[in-house]
């Protein structure tokens, strides 16, 4: 009993490492679908069905889909599972996926076929009954990717098709060939399943079952590539202990389908041919998806800096939420952020984050930032953020500082980022003679961190207190910064 507590605790100790910075709860998941999908593997054999099964994870874009596959990969290894993966984006290049999921398989197998020769030779047939139904497709559609099609078939397409050049006696002959051919793939679909049961049998000697292939970025490759895989998979691995798991953006999908077969096509339920079941991921809060995203790109305090030394994190997920920005957006305000601290790199001066944040929110929000600093800047703003602000930073300004009203206080209370940086913006646009004659020990209210230093900074450079333009603000410079950072992405 020792022993098996002993043997618990180690695997246990394991799996919390798979699941190190698990931000959105996914193990949760993983722990479940684990115990549902073998659960109802057995289900269907004690109801005479058969024992395979495709699963839906549906999740928006930021939903952590393509995490959760990775991890559940490794939670299901390490329970003793084989897990092919595939990924469609990168593979929809292929013209058939059968390719795609035969080559992710045989990649996975790896030592398994070179240790055992029963195990290899099961698999070989495998790959006999895969190489007709490819080469079929392959001159059924007119498209050739000779070389993936004859590694795994044995078969040149190009020489397949030659014969329709010839005499009309020859076309005849070629096409009755053809339609032998087509005939002939019709029964080796089945000698396929047959061949894949016996090598699963094999298999089950040496791992568990079910054997699992997952797949990502569905809803992202060419929809007839999308369309062919869905198709493969009913038709050719609707078999016994064969579980299938597809991670998509599910809408988003069905607008790709829709795109293939006209606005009026029901996309929704042509999908649910293909799907068992759809498992929801929810949707994170903003606090745990900024968490995630800070933590994978971090940013550094030296180089951004936040009013009263406030944590990176909160200030940027108030910042955020005052903007009722989506996932998506917050995603790519956060890599232009990185981007932008990574380039800040041997500044003297941090950048200023009530400044620099707005402005990367706005940038993306495609307001036009390089507009002449103060109101007319603000003005821009005003649309965006009216109606939009939910007080979640936890500051109040008051009333822009102006002439007649310097020693406005910055009060600890409930504000937004927007009114953080509308106070700089009216700050720093004041006459520079009266900020460094400013006598700042006779304030009748505490100076703040950031205050004291936005007034520093403006102070210095002028001299005397006479204006010259040989030096300029620095965070006069933030958007042209701004602007080169989002030049910056993924292809």
């Amino acid at each position: 009993m020792n022993d098996v507590a002993e043997v618990d605790a180690v695997k246990e100790e394991r799996l919390q490492k798979i699941w190190e910075g698990d931000k959105l709860g996914r193990r949760a998941d993983a722990d479940y679908l684990i115990r549902f999908l073998t659960r109802r593997i057995e289900e269907r054999g004690e109801q005479r069905k058969e024992k395979s099964y495709v699963l839906n994870i549906d999740s928006q874009w930021g939903g952590g889909k393509t995490f959760f596959l990775d991890h559940f990969a490794s939670h299901l290894k390490e329970e003793g599972y084989v897990v092919a993966r595939v990924n469609a984006w990168e593979d929809d290049y292929v013209e058939d996926p059968l390719i795609s999921v035969m080559a992710a398989i045989e990649a996975e197998m790896g030592s398994l076929l070179e240790e055992s020769e029963p195990l290899r030779s099961a698999w070989k047939e495998v790959r006999k009954y895969a190489g007709p139904i490819v080469s079929a497709y392959a001159v059924g559609s007119g498209k050739f990717v000779s070389g993936p099609i004859q590694k795994f078939t044995g078969v040149n397409p190009f020489e397949v098709v030659q014969v329709w050049r010839k005499t009309r006696k020859q076309k005849q002959q070629a096409s009755e060939t053809i339609i032998d051919r087509f005939v002939q793939v019709k029964s080796e679909v089945g000698g396929f399943k047959e061949a894949f049961s016996i090598f699963l049998k094999k298999l089950d000697k040496k791992k568990k079952v079910p054997f699992y292939i997952l797949v990502d970025e569905m809803d992202r490759c060419r929809p007839p590539y999308a369309i062919a895989l869905l198709e493969r998979v009913k038709h050719l691995f609707n078999i016994d202990n064969v579980v299938f798991v597809f991670a998509t953006d599910t809408e988003q999908l069905s607008h790709s389908i829709g795109a293939v077969y006209g606005a009026e096509f029901a996309s929704r339920k042509y999908l649910h041919r293909f799907f068992d079941l759809t498992y929801k991921f929810p949707k994170p809060s903003v606090e745990v998806f900024v968490d995630h995203l800070l933590e994978i790109n971090p940013i550094s305090k030296e180089s951004f800096k936040t009013p009263e030394d406030e944590e990176v994190t909160s200030f940027c997920i108030g910042c955020f939420k005052d903007f009722n920005l989506s996932l998506r957006d917050i995603e790519q305000c956060v890599d232009t952020l990185h981007n932008v601290t990574t380039g800040w790199v041997g500044q003297s001066k941090p950048l200023e984050g009530v400044v620099m944040l707005p402005l990367i929110v706005a940038h993306h929000l495609r307001i036009n930032i390089h507009h002449p600093w103060g109101d007319g800047l603000l003005e821009l703003f005003e649309p965006v953020m009216m109606g939009n602000k939910i007080n979640g930073m936890g500051w109040r300004v008051a009333p822009p500082i102006s002439k007649e009203n310097e020693q406005t206080p910055l009060q600890k209370s409930e504000t937004s980022c927007w009114d953080l940086f509308a106070a700089y913006i009216n700050l720093s646009v004041l006459h520079p003679s009266g900020l460094s004659q400013r006598d700042i020990a006779g304030l009748s209210h505490p100076i703040k961190d950031w205050e004291r230093s936005i007034i520093n900074q403006l102070s210095s450079e002028y001299h005397a207190g006479k204006y010259t333009r040989s030096q300029d603000y620095m965070v006069r410079s933030y958007p042209d910064v701004i602007a080169s950072a989002g030049r910056l992405g993924k292809a």
